[in-house]
């Protein structure tokens, strides 16, 4: 999201004057206005475009679905347009990413933890590890979906 690449330094006044070189926006519009997402905003200088490339920088509304009536109202955002929501099924909705991204490292975590919990006083047993090394992962599998499901769930109020 612009947002983010916008904070990671992939989304910036740079990018935007090279884009609109790149395209020979110039030759194809009449006007010299870019509207850019409000989200992008701290990554761009739009001073530093209206230099670069000749276009004066809008921030316009957050949504993409908000640009029509952000226009109609002579490109003035309402207060709805300036905020982001972020329900709780929005948050829910990365929960199986979260997951799907911790697969391979809770598989390795898995197998060292039965490991480890083989080792004791008389060098490895296999009792040992299996009872050691279930608690530990279900205390692994806590801690993923603590991360994944109820930090998300509650993040408002976190």
């Amino acid at each position: 999201n612009v947002w983010c690449a916008a904070g990671e330094g992939t989304f910036g006044t740079e990018e935007v004057i090279r884009r609109v070189t790149e395209a020979r926006l110039s030759e194809v519009v009449n006007h010299r206005r870019l509207i850019l997402p409000q989200l992008g905003a701290p990554g761009v200088a739009a001073h530093d475009v209206r230099k670069g490339c000749g276009f004066s920088v809008a921030y316009g509304p957050v949504r993409a679905r908000d640009i029509r009536s952000f226009l109609e109202a002579g490109m003035k955002a309402s207060p709805s347009m300036r905020r982001v929501v972020f329900r709780t099924m929005d948050r829910l909705i990365l929960t199986p990413v979260e997951i799907t991204g911790m697969l391979r490292p809770a598989g390795w975590a898995t197998v060292a933890l039965f490991l480890l919990g083989g080792v004791g006083p008389g060098v490895f047993s296999l009792g040992a590890a299996w009872e050691r090394g279930i608690a530990a992962v279900v205390a692994l599998a806590a801690g993923i979906l603590a991360g994944a499901v109820v930090t998300p769930v509650l993040l408002p109020w976190i």
